[in-house]
């Protein structure tokens, strides 16, 4: 199975968001955003990692808002 899109490429891929933005409502919507085009299926397949269970429920407040 290949994926498109942010996943074709090989090596690391690097973004950042600004000091000044809200971080984890931009980090949901550029999340959204990069599986947008491989359809409603892709979002439960997709795997975001984060440091703390605090900082999982909020990425997750932050897809469903």
């Amino acid at each position: 199975m290949t994926f498109g899109g942010p996943f074709e490429r090989e090596g690391p891929r690097w973004f950042s968001i600004p000091a000044h933005r809200p971080f984890v409502d931009d980090l949901a919507r550029g999340f959204l955003a990069a599986l947008s085009h491989m359809g409603p299926e892709a979002l439960p397949r997709a795997t975001l990692l984060t440091p703390t269970r605090r900082g999982a429920r909020a990425v997750a407040d932050a897809l469903l808002a």
